[in-house]
């Protein structure tokens, strides 16, 4: 025990010494700074596993990427603090969550994102979705599986962020650490805080000096458009010039990746310009529950194939049932076409959404087709990927 007390004494004597520790006191009253690039975040549905460690429980859960500066960060766990550690002008709020991310190249250098919750009389269903397993972590080195959740309920894509350099705020205090508070409060109710209080004593760490650290607020990362972009019975609108659609087909599993996860499923819809330019918007599929609906205006004519040469019409697509568009946010790059002659020059929109197709609409498609049919990732060399998102 004493040996114990003997090195949390000594870590803290070396945090003192330490000039960018974390939380800080973040003042609101300063003026955004255009978000060209320096911060991205996005998130997809995965299963998480959340484990009681003492003094607080940790999700260890991959369903989130951040991009800071161009350095990619994937997501390794998250976890609370009551109350928040971090201040807005002196105020701390009832709860904070932290999104711990590692960088994918950079020496597992680590990206912390910090969301503050205030109270509001509704439950917040990103926590619900864990909330109800607290009951089962009563003791330290309880763990549980947390089914397929992800971070769409915090809109973490479409917030401004306080970015500063700091440290973690649990020993050993780590340097080094960079710091994303997201600016938007998110809510959470009076229950779901004595819920978790019910589990564990408040485990917040006292606000650090800000030295010589210089906080800075970028704006929601989302760029202006490039040009107006719709979908509209198979027409596309790309910097001003128009592409009309020519076939959309399938391929599983999906030939594009996101952070290199694979969707079992993608759609490429085929335009073309007047001026015999191809633009192709490229839509992935995760199983979900129910049969896609757009997907059921197609299926029911696969079975009627034969071999391969075969034609069937199908009747009155509503393409509209997709419902892609800007709000959904969208990857742009230049490419070639995915099967040959492999045509460059090619403008690849690829919708950052992802659709639902159930298995069994899955396994349809598998049987009639008998193999996969997607393409090897392709070297990105020198080209740049844009991720667009709408201004609020």
């Amino acid at each position: 025990m004493r040996v114990l007390l003997y090195l949390l004494v000594l870590v803290s004597l070396v945090a003192a010494a330490l000039k960018e520790q974390s939380p800080i006191d973040i003042s609101t009253d300063i003026s955004e700074t255009e978000n060209k690039n320096n911060i991205a975040i996005s998130h997809k549905s995965l299963d998480g596993k959340a484990k009681h460690t003492g003094t607080a429980f940790k999700v260890f859960w991959k369903g989130s990427t951040l991009v800071l500066d161009g350095v990619s960060y994937e997501a390794a766990q998250l976890h609370f603090h009551t109350p928040s550690e971090h201040t807005f002008d002196g105020k701390h709020y009832p709860l904070e969550m932290h999104i711990v991310h590692s960088a994918v190249e950079k020496n597992h250098s680590l990206a912390v994102v910090g969301i503050l919750f205030d109270y509001n009389k509704k439950s917040n269903g990103f926590l619900k979705k864990f909330w109800s397993h607290l009951d089962d972590l009563s003791d330290k080195g309880d763990t549980i599986k947390v089914k397929s959740f992800d971070a769409a309920d915090l809109k973490l894509d479409n917030s401004s962020y306080f970015r500063y350099p700091g440290s973690l705020t649990t020993p050993p205090y780590t340097e080094g650490v960079q710091w994303a508070v997201m600016k938007s409060i998110q809510h959470v109710s009076r229950s779901q805080v004595r819920a978790i209080k019910d589990v564990f004593d408040d485990n917040s760490r006292a606000v650090q000096p800000l030295n010589d650290r210089k906080v800075i607020l970028y704006s929601k990362p989302s760029a202006k458009l490039l040009s107006s972009f719709g979908v509209a019975c198979l027409q596309v609108i790309l910097k001003e010039k128009t592409f009309t659609g020519l076939q959309f087909h399938f391929h599983a599993p999906s030939e594009h990746r996101v952070r290199g996860y694979q969707y079992p499923f993608e759609m490429h819809m085929v335009h073309q310009a007047t001026d015999k330019s191809l633009a192709v918007l490229g839509v992935f599929f995760e199983v979900g529950p129910k049969d896609n609906e757009f997907l059921n205006q197609v299926w029911p004519s696969i079975s009627q194939l034969g071999d391969s040469g075969t034609n069937v019409t199908v009747s009155n697509i509503a393409g509209s049932i997709l419902r892609i568009g800007a709000e959904n946010g969208f990857y742009r790059y230049q490419g070639s076409l995915t099967t040959p002659p492999y045509t460059k020059g090619v403008e690849w929109t690829v919708v950052h959404e992802v659709q639902k197709i159930s298995q069994a609409q899955l396994d349809a498609y598998k049987e009639k087709i008998k193999e996969d049919n997607a393409r090897e990732v392709q070297p990105l060399n020198n080209r740049q990927v844009c991720l667009y998102q709408p201004i609020q």
